[in-house]
């Protein structure tokens, strides 16, 4: 998989060598500013005498919430919290119809989703191999519209709350054991 090198995203130093510097910055990023944001849009999301349902409010986890490669605590630890802070909010703020669940996406691929690769005309499927498509049980590594058509189903279905929908092509669900 590839690093995302912001400051939230995967990877990272070794525990031991970690600052704490480090640990908040991604608490703050992927978890206190989701709340924050949730929190300011409360009014506009409440049901009203007009407006019979109350809107819906989405986290965006990841799969890093289950699993996890070497050096990435503060990301996987966010991601978790954030599959809490949707099942606690669900229950919080279903009496004022408001909805809240989280997506937790896998690989998707992006790369070809910003102006350099606008300028090259580069496409979706550029710089991924044949094993990084064939490791997904669906075939193929993730689009941003896998992730769309999740965002779409949970906004528009007024059933569904304080679930997660996991969007990875099936990564989290196949076994894999060391090369040997």
């Amino acid at each position: 998989m590839p690093f995302v090198a912001d400051t939230g995203g995967v990877g990272g130093v070794h525990l031991s060598n970690m600052e704490l510097k480090d640990w908040n910055t991604s608490i703050e990023t992927n978890l206190t500013a989701p709340m924050l944001m949730s929190q300011a849009c409360l009014p506009m999301l409440k049901r009203t005498p007009s407006r019979t349902q109350g809107g819906c409010i989405l986290h965006m986890s990841s799969t890093r919430a289950f699993m996890s490669e070497p050096n990435n605590e503060p990301y996987s630890a966010t991601k978790a919290a954030l599959c809490g802070l949707a099942q606690s909010m669900a229950v919080s703020l279903a009496p004022d119809g408001i909805r809240c669940n989280a997506i937790l996406p896998g690989w998707i691929n992006v790369t070809n989703e910003c102006k350099k690769a606008d300028e090259e005309g580069q496409s979706w499927e550029e710089g991924l191999s044949k094993e990084d498509h064939a490791w997904h049980l669906t075939g193929r590594v993730g689009k941003a519209d896998d992730v769309l058509r999740a965002v779409e189903y949970l906004v528009e279905s007024d059933f569904a709350t304080g679930t997660e929908i996991v969007v990875d092509g099936g990564v989290t669900r196949k076994m894999v054991y060391p090369e040997g």
